[in-house]
């Protein structure tokens, strides 16, 4: 008997929760997706090189190119990332490949996070 045992229904638990919580956040921006992460925005991915909060350059994969299909592309892997989480499939992969595509919808829209 391990003393340290993890029980993995409990770690399932979390990560669905954490799944359903993410998804939830990315239905919310899908709203305003193409206010904030393209370049008809106030804001168009020149100008947020720099972050505007602590002075240091933000990392986004949103960068890249807004006039393209990227900023698209770039939000339906997250949704796609997020389900396969969800559903447990390779999660020593698919976590992250979350982590970094919501780091990067979070770096792409630090104006709207501000809460200014």
């Amino acid at each position: 008997m391990h003393r340290l045992a993890v029980d993995t229904r409990a770690l399932a638990i979390f990560r669905i929760a954490l799944g359903l919580l993410l998804l939830a956040s990315l239905a919310q921006w899908l709203a305003d997706f193409r206010f904030f992460f393209t370049a008809t925005g106030p804001l168009p991915p020149g100008a947020m090189v720099a972050d505007t909060i602590t002075g240091k350059d933000a990392w986004s994969l949103y960068y890249a190119s807004s006039y393209s299909i990227l900023p698209y592309v770039l939000f339906a892997s997250t949704v796609l990332a997020t389900l396969l989480v969800i559903v447990g499939w390779r999660c020593e992969v698919t976590s992250p490949l979350l982590f970094l595509l919501f780091l990067s919808l979070q770096n792409r829209a630090s104006v709207a996070l501000d809460d200014a």
